[in-house]
């Protein structure tokens, strides 16, 4: 059995998983900026560890690369981030949560079947993934970016369910410090079965990341804010 939720650090493990999708990555002084002009992901076009006072740096660098500046902070935050955010130019687009107690919840009658796939099969993930989000413009992009990560990380495991020998849906997860968190889904109903039983073998806490409407348990939740 899994045990009872254990506190992780969220924001660190996003920041982890988020900057092996980029072509980007740089140090500034106004925060660790990514970029991926190939595949717009969820969170991998946005500067994270934001420092007050040198944000404009961060505003300039995406501008220059025609892409919206953006800012992934924790929900839990030190006053001055959280004053400078009420205060200056920036706007909450939205908050994303690791949901440890939704996943049970989800667990329905099994008729597919899946399979742990490689990065040698990234492009039917990349096209299941690039058609649920509305990007299906970027699957090649998603298909290269989701096989360097791959091959960057043993911590980056893909499945892909299959119905009839058709696929039909995608989970891509990311190990680290004994969690284990489905980062990019476009079905978590048909994978749930496959998530606990592979938290079971390697006694890790699963969770999964997703949008939320609050940030209900700040610990384990971050925001996405832009810069106007």
């Amino acid at each position: 059995m899994i045990s009872d939720p254990i506190p992780f650090n969220a924001y660190s493990f996003a920041f982890s998983f988020w900057s092996l999708f980029t072509t980007e990555h740089e140090d500034l002084a106004g925060g660790i900026a990514l970029a991926n002009l190939e595949a717009p992901f969820l969170l991998s076009n946005a500067a994270w560890y934001p420092k007050t006072g040198e944000l404009n740096i961060i505003a300039e660098w995406y501008t220059k690369r025609g892409l919206p500046p953006t800012l992934i902070v924790p929900s839990v935050r030190d006053e001055s981030l959280e004053h400078t955010l009420r205060e200056g130019p920036f706007v909450l687009e939205q908050t994303f949560s690791f949901s440890p107690t939704s996943l049970t919840s989800l667990l329905r009658q099994n008729h597919w079947t899946t399979e742990q796939t490689s990065w040698l099969q990234s492009r039917v993930t990349a096209e299941l993934l690039a058609a649920h989000f509305g990007q299906t413009d970027f699957a090649v992009g998603v298909s290269q970016t989701l096989s360097r990560a791959m091959q960057g990380s043993s911590h980056v495991r893909t499945y892909i369910a299959y119905q009839t020998q058709k696929p039909i849906a995608t989970m891509v997860t990311f190990e680290q410090h004994g969690t284990l968190a489905v980062m990019l889904t476009n079905d978590i109903h048909i994978f749930t079965q496959t998530l606990l039983q592979e938290a079971n073998t390697f006694k890790l806490m699963p969770y999964l990341f997703e949008t939320a409407e609050a940030a209900d348990n700040p610990s384990l939740c971050l925001e996405r804010w832009s810069i106007q």
